[in-house]
């Protein structure tokens, strides 16, 4: 048996996944079921996040001030002044609302339209190994599935906890159920503490390998006229495997989602300078396609940090 074999073997299923714990309210026992989501059409249940966006606003000082507060984060002053910030965070409100909702109907799940996804085909019929650069934007958790569905073979690199230590209490639902739309999908799942063997194994299966750049950790990255900082695994990965790099744009479009997806030409790790220049190439991409749709950042405090925060640092999840 072959060392990729046994790392796919050891990748986890949904069988696998270890049980939930800890209590539910009598409402977020109800929302956790299908019944609710299947009684209230989607179109109806985006009019009630908005609402509900729109009442905090109007009648919470703490939560228009933490709105405030996470999307400058996000973009300094430089970039969006005070004015436009609160528009932006007023509407990040409701797009927070929108992916919260929409993960809880897998029966939608797939359904992101897909933009040239022609471009990751050629690369793998050209024997090319395959790296899907994602940023928490938009409709970006039905990415997977939705690239799936388009025909893809997708693996993608998950924090481990949501597949080994669950949340207790409604968040480890909500996890959960974020995990099996993708396996529903039939999504191959990798844990980030151990995904060296099997992301080998992705590649030597013609899997396309889908990673997000813009989680917080120690490397710097320049953006916005400011150094923040991000986990560099993406652009290591690729250097490594000298694979093709698509940058995965997530823009405003009619639709459950609200967004679409648009597969960008590649930038080659082959000839990248370095892993470093070669995320530093990505972040300068994505920061046009940011700023185009500001509003629909997720949780700006999970993105990256302000300050490098030392030697020894792990994230909370």
């Amino acid at each position: 048996m072959t060392a990729n074999t046994e790392a796919a073997q050891r990748l986890p299923r949904p069988e696998d996944l270890p049980k939930l714990t800890g209590h539910l309210s009598p409402i977020h026992r109800l929302y956790v079921s299908p019944v609710p989501h299947r009684l209230v059409p989607w179109r109806v249940a985006m009019l009630l996040m908005w609402l509900r966006s729109e009442i905090k606003w109007r009648v919470s000082k703490t939560y228009r001030r933490d709105q405030i507060d996470l999307m400058r984060v996000a973009f300094p002053e430089s970039v969006l002044d005070n004015r436009a910030l609160e528009r932006t965070a007023r509407r990040n409100g409701f797009h927070r609302g929108r992916r919260a909702e929409m993960v809880w109907r897998p029966w939608l799940s797939g359904s992101l339209p897909v933009e040239g996804v022609e471009r990751i085909r050629e690369a793998q019929a050209s024997g090319r190994a395959v790296v899907l650069a994602l940023m928490h934007q938009g409709g970006f958790q039905d990415a997977p599935q939705s690239l799936a569905r388009a025909g893809i073979d997708v693996a993608i690199v998950a924090s481990s906890h949501l597949l080994t230590e669950p949340q207790t209490g409604f968040p480890g639902y909500r996890d959960r159920r974020y995990i099996l739309n993708g396996f529903e999908a039939g999504v191959t799942m990798i844990p980030n503490k151990q995904m060296v063997e099997p992301i080998a194994a992705a590649f030597a299966r013609n899997q396309a390998l889908l990673l997000a750049w813009d989680m917080h950790g120690r490397h710097p990255v320049r953006i916005f006229g400011r150094d923040v900082f991000v986990q560099p695994g993406l652009a290591r990965i690729a250097k490594l495997h000298k694979a093709l790099v698509f940058p995965l744009r997530i823009s405003p479009a009619p639709g459950r989602f609200g967004s679409k997806l648009t597969v960008e030409a590649p930038i080659d790790a082959a000839t990248a300078g370095s892993w470093q220049e070669l995320l530093q190439d990505l972040v300068d991409r994505d920061a046009e396609a940011l700023l185009a749709w500001p509003e629909s950042f997720e949780w700006p405090p999970g993105r990256w940090l302000l300050e490098d925060p030392g030697p020894g640092w792990r994230p909370l999840l």
